[in-house]
């Protein structure tokens, strides 16, 4: 009898750490409340002591905005193919649509396999592993069903193919807040609405000719979900910027970064123009625009902005203003902010953290809520070594143990 009791307690443990391990992962509401919320409106000056005037005539940017949205977004867990889970997203833009297949390892790091011309320019905001390569689609979907075959082959050489149906849902689900599942967390820090959310799909996969499982949840329930999402936040970064009043060009990586001695493959690469105006630092970048919003040259919020949407994919609040990181001030500087994604509010929040130390202004971004924002804190310099120019590189931080 003391066996099978023990048994039967081990079973319930599991059970309920899976139970607890699927509720971590659920989507959640807004973690702001209205009065929270409403406090980021009307964001105060910085409040700082400037010592010397601006190094460069524009404003300086002090962090990497990105934000994206999939109209549609083919998710799926496969077993014993040493991958976590594979995502085919569907991407609207002025050209057609675009696809991307996703693979995710175990630690998270996802590598997108697509055709599109000049892969290490598209979305260059966001340095995520990129391989060029065929992607064949032959997408069947309407009126919310969805027919999807793809064939391409994964970043380990392996020749995969993908036969997806299933239905879009008419209706967003209850809760939008959806976790990013521990995706790509060395290289952004993100929060999602989950606009739509299926569950009732099929799907067989084959890699190099032989069929793969899809992973069942509790052994019953089939890993597979049909989206539509979006998703934005911070990214790391390297970049340098030279230019005037008037406007600059950003490259990216920077200039005479380490990453480009120490990390040749940093896996993005684009030059871009920004435009300067009273109250806005923007480029125009075809699939997205990004716009920086200052007050007096102190940031006060920022935007994404994708092709054929009128609601920007995503919207950061900033409360008080960051300082004119242009100009020497004393002291440390810490503002709140506010995400928004696809039009819901206050999704993340957390604070940043700004000082000049010698000739250089340290930066620290430390997300608060949800928990799978909060895991992802990023610290970052920006350095103006020479006429105009700034350089800024943004790192992933180290939680503490």
């Amino acid at each position: 009898m003391p066996k099978i009791q023990n048994l039967y307690g081990f079973c319930i443990s599991v059970l309920l750490l899976s139970s607890c391990q699927l509720t971590r992962m659920l989507p959640s509401g807004a973690v702001l409340n209205q009065a929270q919320k409403s406090a980021f409106e009307n964001p105060a000056p910085a409040g700082v002591e400037y010592l010397d005037p601006p190094k460069v005539e524009y404003p300086v940017l002090p962090f990497q905005i990105f934000g994206l949205y999939y109209d549609l977004d083919l998710v799926l867990i496969t077993q014993d193919t040493g991958w976590d889970m594979h995502e085919y997203a569907r991407i609207q833009t002025p050209d057609g649509p675009i696809w991307m297949a996703k693979d995710s390892r175990p630690d998270g790091v996802q590598t997108i396999v697509s055709d599109v011309e000049n892969l290490p320019a598209l979305v260059a905001e966001v340095p995520v592993p990129r391989i060029s390569g065929p992607v064949e689609v032959e997408d069947l979907s309407h009126e919310g069903q969805v027919d999807v075959r793809l064939k391409y082959t994964n970043p380990d050489g392996i020749e995969t193919e993908v036969v997806y149906s299933g239905r879009l849902p008419a209706n967003p689900p209850r809760q939008r807040n959806g976790s990013t599942m521990g995706h790509s967390r060395q290289a952004v820090a993100a929060v999602l609405d989950l606009e739509r959310f299926g569950t009732q799909n099929k799907a067989s996969v084959t890699m190099d000719g032989e069929p793969v499982k899809v992973k069942r949840l509790f052994g019953v329930v089939p890993m597979l979900y049909t989206l539509q999402q979006a998703q934005g936040g911070f990214a790391i970064s390297s970049w340098t910027t030279q230019g005037d009043a008037n406007g600059f060009e950003l490259h990216r990586p920077a200039l005479q970064a380490k990453h480009r001695a120490d990390a040749p493959d940093w896996p993005t690469l684009r030059t871009e123009a920004w435009t300067v105006t009273s109250q806005q630092v923007s480029a125009d970048l075809g699939l997205n625009q990004l716009i920086y919003e200052f007050r007096n040259r102190e940031l006060v919020g920022a935007k994404a902005q994708q092709w054929g949407r009128t609601e920007p994919v995503f919207e950061l609040y900033i409360h008080p203003a960051l300082p004119d990181l242009s100009r020497p001030f004393e002291g440390i500087h810490r503002s709140l902010f506010r995400m928004d994604i696809n039009g819901q509010e206050g999704h993340g929040t957390g604070a940043i953290r700004v000082h000049w130390n010698d000739d250089m202004v340290e930066i620290e971004i430390i997300p608060e809520s949800p928990w799978w924002l909060a895991d992802r804190p990023m610290h970052g310099t920006i350095v103006f070594p020479d006429t105009g120019i700034t350089e800024a590189n943004i790192e992933r931080s180290i939680l503490p143990e």
